[in-house]
């Protein structure tokens, strides 16, 4: 689908509409304060980053289906539940959490064991000297927890992973567009670059792009409303469905090495 035919078929849907709504220092504050009831800090462990640990319970259901794709390709069921079980154990290792740390409780955000977002995106390499004022962190904090609340918020309904770069739903990258683009100019052009960095190192920002017809800038382009977020959700779905086909059956030769490991 091409650019103007993706903003036709947009227009078609009756209730949508681009809306402007501020994300300002404000709404950052009422952010972290939002994350904070659901964060733990890493504490020195393998996780120094951010990041969502889904509780067991939406491990579970985000994990159910894969056994019934693996044993439709021929792996047997007690293997398939074991392998699936060694991949959730090393989805917590990664995130620097024990499972049994946080089995049966609530999807929680996991933040970096010091530090603010500056210092975050100094250690991984980004662009971040341009962040100076008490307030320009702020911002910057703030648009991380709100990338890390809408992950939390995408464990209930998760779609595909989105290109293979670890989020719940293309969802999550839209809302941060939303934020991004609604935040006070002078400070928009202290914050964006390192989060466009970071979503051009990753390859969200090209998968967007392609699958948009080339239009659609990361950061740069107008606010996504609701129902166009959930347009560009459903193409991406359908955009990756193939991908998400060759790792499951790459999944089902990995299966046997997994289990042993379980």
């Amino acid at each position: 689908m091409d650019y103007a035919a993706f903003c036709d078929e947009l227009t078609k849907i009756a209730s949508y509409e681009l809306v402007k709504i501020a994300f300002d220092p404000r709404d950052a504050l009422k952010m972290l304060r939002a994350a904070k009831k659901h964060q733990v800090r890493a504490g020195g462990r393998v996780g120094l980053g951010y990041g969502v640990v889904p509780s067991s319970k939406a491990t579970e259901k985000m994990t159910s289906g894969v056994v019934g794709e693996l044993t439709s390709r021929g792996v047997e069921e007690p293997i398939a539940r074991k392998a699936v079980g060694s991949l959730k154990k090393q989805q917590a290792t990664v995130m620097g959490m024990n499972p049994e740390e946080w089995a049966g409780k609530k999807s929680i955000i996991v933040s970096p064991e010091r530090g603010d977002a500056k210092r975050w995106l100094a250690e991984k390499g980004l662009p971040h000297k341009r962040i100076q004022t008490p307030e320009q962190r702020l911002m910057a904090e703030g648009l991380i927890k709100g990338h890390e609340m809408a992950e939390r918020a995408a464990v209930k309904a998760p779609k595909v992973s989105f290109r293979g770069v670890g989020h719940l739903s293309p969802e999550v990258i839209l809302k941060e567009h939303n934020m991004l683009v609604t935040m006070p100019k002078a400070l928009r052009k202290k914050v964006a670059p390192s989060t466009q960095a970071m979503r051009k190192m990753q390859g969200e920002s090209e998968a967007l792009r392609q699958v948009t017809g080339g239009g659609f800038r990361f950061g740069k382009s107008q606010r996504l409303s609701r129902h166009a977020r959930k347009r560009v959700t459903e193409l991406m779905e359908k955009e990756v469905q193939p991908q998400i086909q060759e790792g499951y059956q790459q999944l089902s030769s990995l299966a046997p090495t997994l289990a042993m490991n379980a």
